[in-house]
């Protein structure tokens, strides 16, 4: 793994209509990574997830509409959104030229400088789950100065960097 992204060539391979690759992107361009993000949506359907980018920023590439074979294979890293199959014959591509595939979890959990993390699975609840521990964290634990709720209803790339 990476000591720091700063030029590191990173692929996210899904950028998501509710943002599922946005908070990943985001948080890779604030450490200098160089990002190309790409989706099989077209530019119009990803509009939502999009405006969560600056239109000036220079380190970052989107392709719509496709996949690119060279976008898997001359890269430091792939990313891959949560709604992209395993199997993805691109996945494979990364894969035979030695490529590491993370997602934002795996991320999250190697770069998080702090290990104090509760995570909350399942069908139904999880938001409601994850605000109440937080409220009871933030009440009643006065040894932590901060407590980070995130998920997939977040884009807080920030959360990444918790103390």
């Amino acid at each position: 793994m990476f000591s720091s992204f700063r030029g590191k060539r990173v692929t996210v391979m899904g950028l998501g209509l509710h943002g599922g690759g946005v908070s990943v992107a985001v948080w890779l361009l604030k450490h200098g990574a160089r990002v190309t993000v790409t989706d099989l949506k077209t530019k119009k359907e990803l509009a939502g997830s999009l405006r969560n980018f600056s239109t000036s920023s220079k380190n970052i590439t989107f392709v719509f509409e496709k996949h690119r074979k060279q976008d898997f294979i001359d890269t430091d890293m792939v990313v891959r959104n949560p709604a992209v199959p395993v199997e993805s014959p691109f996945l494979k591509i990364a894969e035979q030229h030695g490529v590491p595939i993370e997602n934002e979890a795996t991320l999250f959990f190697k770069y998080c400088k702090s290990k104090n993390i509760i995570g909350v699975t399942g069908t139904r609840g999880k938001s409601t789950t994850s605000a109440m521990i937080a409220a009871i964290l933030r009440e009643k634990l006065t040894t932590y100065n901060s407590c980070v709720v995130c998920g997939e209803y977040s884009y807080d790339a920030d959360a990444f960097d918790c103390r």
